[in-house]
């Protein structure tokens, strides 16, 4: 089953000192209704292609980035635009892409899984390298949600979701754009409708 209800949300979110309602706004927000599975049994996954440009410049002095930029303008591009995206299935054509170039990096690139969890923060989900973290997001729902709670815990942010501090949590979580996306006004409305199910 690649889908969590909400009551186990919920549960795995008690057990690790997070109001439920607070841990479910973050889902909600990050993946709506649907799960952390496309139908082909893929992780949701979205590939940014600034992150991988950042990350080429950085760790692989051997390539020519700019002849790379000019044969793959849709994984490599200086900085952060939607016009790229495809979504769903065309995401993971896009990360395939990217691996023939470098698959460690590439996967560093993408968020992966219901709570849409950079590659390049698998330490801090608690996975040793970059191929645990795709391993696991691939592995299961339970394993998507357990990474989230980890990467949350670990940056000390589960203080921030119960103290409902939704602008401070926003942009850690989203960036500094989440203004402007009313990241932080959206994750409020969902809590206080999940609120009412989940008061505890």
């Amino acid at each position: 089953m690649n889908k969590l209800s909400n009551d186990r949300i919920a549960e795995i979110a008690r057990q690790n000192g997070i109001q439920p309602a607070a841990l479910l706004a973050v889902k909600l927000i990050e993946s709506g209704q649907r799960s952390g599975f496309l139908d082909s049994g893929n992780p949701q996954v979205l590939f940014e292609g600034h992150i991988f440009y950042k990350l080429l410049i950085q760790n692989r002095k051997d390539l020519k980035i700019t002849e790379l930029m000019a044969k793959n303008k849709n994984i490599i591009y200086p900085k952060w635009t939607k016009i790229y995206y495809k979504g769903g299935e065309g995401e993971w054509q896009r990360l395939m892409k990217a691996r023939q170039i470098d698959k460690n990096l590439a996967d560093q690139s993408a968020s992966w899984g219901m709570f849409q969890i950079m590659g390049f923060n698998f330490k801090t989900t608690g996975c040793k390298s970059i191929e645990e973290f795709v391993e696991k997001m691939c592995s299961g729902p339970e394993a998507q949600l357990q990474l989230t709670v980890n990467f949350i815990k670990k940056n000390g942010m589960d203080k921030l979701l119960n103290q409902h501090q939704w602008a401070k949590f926003a942009k850690w979580y989203n960036g500094s754009g989440y203004a402007a996306n009313k990241y932080d006004v959206k994750l409020q409305a969902a809590y206080t409708n999940y609120s009412r199910i989940y008061p505890k």
